[in-house]
């Protein structure tokens, strides 16, 4: 694991800029152009820190060992919530501009599948087995629940106004 003062340093460093690799982001920006990170989080095993990039469209991956980004995966419109999948296979990223989740293949760094749900999807959590996820939608008031592996909406919970975030208690009952 890396000391803590890279792992700060990294992060304050991803507040001003995460520099991409060698190619432009879909949509041609350019790879030094800032990205706006929004949100972050650790693998489970970790050793890469993801981070939603807004203005770049993309999932930044940042291998902590090397304490640089390694890739930068075009994701859909405004990238904002992530979580990792019990597995470690993939990342579910919420596309606040396109009502809906991209499933993020780590193996191939590929979307595999969009999932429809709310309006203006933000803050996600996954159920303890990553067979449930739960989306908090912005911009209709919900949360959806999400079969993962089947990539299908279930149901809509009512959540009150312009919900963003959302957690499950550590057994995952509530």
């Amino acid at each position: 694991r890396p000391p803590i003062a890279l792992t700060v340093a990294l992060l304050c460093g991803l507040l001003f800029r995460v520099d991409s690799m060698a190619q432009p982001a879909e949509g041609g920006r350019d790879s030094l152009s800032y990205k706006s990170p929004v949100l972050l989080a650790v693998s489970r095993d970790g050793g890469r820190l993801f981070v939603t990039c807004r203005d770049a469209d993309a999932l930044a991956v940042v291998d902590l060992a090397l304490g640089r980004v390694i890739q930068e995966i075009p994701v859909g419109r405004n990238p904002h919530g992530l979580v990792e999948d019990p597995d470690g296979r993939r990342v579910y990223v919420s596309c606040r501009a396109e009502k809906a989740v991209a499933v993020v293949d780590l193996e191939t760094s590929r979307v595999s599948r969009r999932m429809t749900v709310g309006n203006d999807p933000c803050g996600m959590a996954l159920g303890l087995d990553g067979r449930i996820l739960y989306v908090a939608n912005a911009g209709s008031n919900d949360i959806s629940v999400v079969d993962a592996k089947l990539g299908v909406e279930l149901k809509r919970l009512p959540a009150g106004r312009s919900p963003v975030s959302l957690a499950l208690t550590p057994d995952g009952s509530r």
